[in-house]
């Protein structure tokens, strides 16, 4: 642990101290913080093993890929990405690319990529195969040019909105724009240092861009379908708090 953290844990044992059975849960807070220090040692240490064998399994597939293109069975090394297990050791065995086959690669290439650059927004929740909505709706659309969502880093701030949909578009970041995307992963941490607020459509308090925005001091607030609702270069003001985001001015 830092020394910054250090103090911080003294300064909190020390005030619990003076309150009712003070002793007793300082040492109980001690044992609980040295525990997730130690747990996020662990979490960090068992990714090696974990990434070496799906490398290994990806490996095979792509082999299995390798092998069908070969044999003119498939078009692209990409295509077994979009055939289940069953269906790619299928394909391998009997040789034979039915017009069915073709058609589930072609169509579910095509929905993700779509999704992947966030020209459509999947639904949440699916019961008997369509899609059912079981969160409130009041975060469907604007009203009176207010979107309600949920507050991920409290604070409030007010600035320009720039509405990323892939990591690709990330330099059209301007330093004070408030970042407008569908979710964030390390290769987003270079924004942190210029942005002065973040919405984002998903994730949660323990999302990356929720962790990032509180250890930044940044506002921050989750807004389902955000990036289709918040217009790019309009002035927002983002409460993360209360994870209301104001359309204060068009773009």
């Amino acid at each position: 642990m830092s020394n910054a953290g250090q103090q911080v844990l003294q300064e909190v044992c020390e005030r619990l101290r003076r309150g009712p059975l003070g002793a007793l849960r300082a040492e109980a807070v001690k044992i609980v913080v040295d525990w997730i220090q130690r747990f996020i040692v662990f979490r960090d240490t068992e990714r090696n093993c974990v990434d070496r064998s799906t490398f290994t399994i990806k490996r095979c597939f792509l082999e299995a890929n390798r092998r069908l293109t070969e044999r003119g069975l498939v078009e692209t090394d990409r295509d077994f990405w979009f055939l289940t297990v069953d269906e790619l050791w299928t394909l391998l065995e009997t040789g034979t690319a039915t017009r069915l086959t073709r058609a589930k690669i072609t169509a579910r290439m095509r929905d993700w990529d779509r999704f992947h650059a966030k020209e459509v927004q999947m639904p949440m929740y699916l019961h008997k195969g369509q899609p059912v909505d079981l969160d409130q709706a009041e975060d469907d659309g604007a009203q009176d040019g207010v979107l309600r969502g949920s507050g991920t880093s409290s604070g409030v701030v007010t600035g320009a909105a720039c509405v990323v949909r892939s990591l690709a578009e990330l330099g059209r970041l301007r330093k004070g724009q408030i970042l407008v995307c569908n979710s964030t992963d390390p290769g987003w941490a270079a924004a942190f240092n210029i942005i002065s607020g973040i919405v984002t459509e998903t994730g949660g308090p323990l999302a990356h861009a929720a962790c990032l925005a509180r250890e930044y001091g940044m506002p921050s607030a989750q807004v389902r379908n955000a990036v289709t609702l918040i217009p790019d270069g309009a002035t927002i003001t983002v409460d993360g708090v209360t994870g209301r985001v104001t359309i204060d001015e068009p773009a």
